[in-house]
């Protein structure tokens, strides 16, 4: 049978119980999980943080260095846009003028010996509104030659119409106003010599005639 004892001491009289292992092992766990989180908080704010503050003020020194860089290339871009459209007007320009030294230049080549210049003229073709010239200025050659002989003239004509820079900057040629005339060495032939240019043209604008046509098929189709 079974013996009941009783203690029947004072409770502060007592000998304390010991803790039960489970409740042990989890207030140990807890206390060690507890030690854990608060060395992760205290070397967040004492490595971490620093590094962090560092490492932005890298970052930051980097962006201002960007932001200059990036203004220097707005800059530059903005000066290669006005040369570009300095350049844009200077082909213009060139694409709507004539030089007539070279000009010149060619057609005094191809005077014979017997022909003899006395007078060179240029005469702007007259302006349409809202139209484009048909021909470019007329350059008209007045000149004698110390021979009557019309096949002369032909001959000289002919050479100039066979130049590489005729077919390139004019469009037609003729010669007339034959006349003869009486001199000390003897009779001459006089006549005139007129070339028309080719209607002059910017850059471009060949381009954006060709390219009417197929935006209105485009527009068709």
């Amino acid at each position: 049978m079974a013996m009941i004892r009783i203690n029947l001491l004072p409770i502060e009289a007592r000998k304390a119980d010991s803790t039960p292992l489970p409740r042990l092992l989890v207030t140990l766990g807890g206390t060690a999980m507890i030690g854990v989180l608060f060395f992760c908080i205290l070397w967040v704010y004492l490595a971490a943080v620093p590094g962090q503050k560092s490492l932005k003020r890298t970052k930051e020194t980097l962006l201002h260095q960007q932001q200059e860089v990036a203004l220097k290339a707005d800059q530059i871009e903005q000066r290669i846009h006005e040369y570009r459209s300095r350049a844009a007007a200077v082909k213009e320009i060139d694409g709507t003028r004539t030089l007539w030294a070279p000009q010149v230049d060619w057609l005094c080549e191809l005077i014979p010996e017997d022909i003899w210049l006395t007078n060179l003229t240029v005469k702007e073709p007259a302006l349409r509104s809202n139209k484009a010239s048909e021909s470019g200025p007329t350059v008209t050659l007045k000149a004698f030659c110390s021979s009557t002989d019309e096949a002369r003239v032909a001959s000289f004509l002919k050479t100039v119409q066979l130049h590489p820079l005729f077919a390139r900057y004019y469009q037609s040629a003729e010669w007339t106003t034959v006349t003869k005339s009486e001199t000390k060495t003897g009779e001459i032939l006089g006549f005139s010599v007129s070339l028309i240019m080719k209607p002059l043209q910017p850059p471009g604008a060949s381009k954006s005639k060709t390219a009417a046509p197929k935006a209105s098929e485009a527009s068709g189709a």
